[in-house]
């Protein structure tokens, strides 16, 4: 049975670069760096973007087209430009993207390591690229 994590443990972060202004990059080798870092075994670790028009997603490394076909959908549903957008910012639809997907994931650690499904990883996604994205890590544990 794992406990509750309680604690923070450690605080940290570290910066990617996109290269689109729709863009997913795989950051769990350092999500994992960090857990490896602070050597805990057991834990809950916050994966955490900094900037409101990108999100943290889990999702598979293994399909190539996954990421492309979501912001394709996305794009579909929320387009850059609508003129119902009633906030004067041209990234409007980026930051409901955001909304949508969620600007952070908590993912348990077992072991020492990230328990993701065989095949799974985290990604951060940007709808406002290219820039240079702030993501926190806290990991958490009793």
């Amino acid at each position: 049975m794992t406990t509750l994590a309680t604690t923070l443990r450690r605080k940290s972060k570290f910066s990617v670069r996109s290269r689109a202004r729709s863009d997913a990059i795989e950051i769990t080798s350092e999500v994992n760096s960090e857990i490896q870092k602070l050597g805990v075994s057991e834990a809950l670790v916050n994966v955490q973007v900094e900037d409101g028009a990108c999100a943290i997603s889990v999702a598979s490394v293994m399909e190539e087209h996954l990421n492309r076909d979501l912001f394709h959908v996305m794009d579909r549903l929320i387009p850059f430009r609508d003129a119902a957008y009633r906030s004067r910012d041209e990234n409007s639809s980026a930051h409901i993207k955001s909304t949508l997907v969620g600007g952070n994931k908590v993912v348990e650690v077992s072991g020492g390591r990230l328990q993701l499904f065989d095949g799974q990883g985290i990604f951060l996604l940007d709808f406002e690229g290219p820039d240079v994205r702030t993501v926190h890590v806290s990991i958490f544990s009793s």
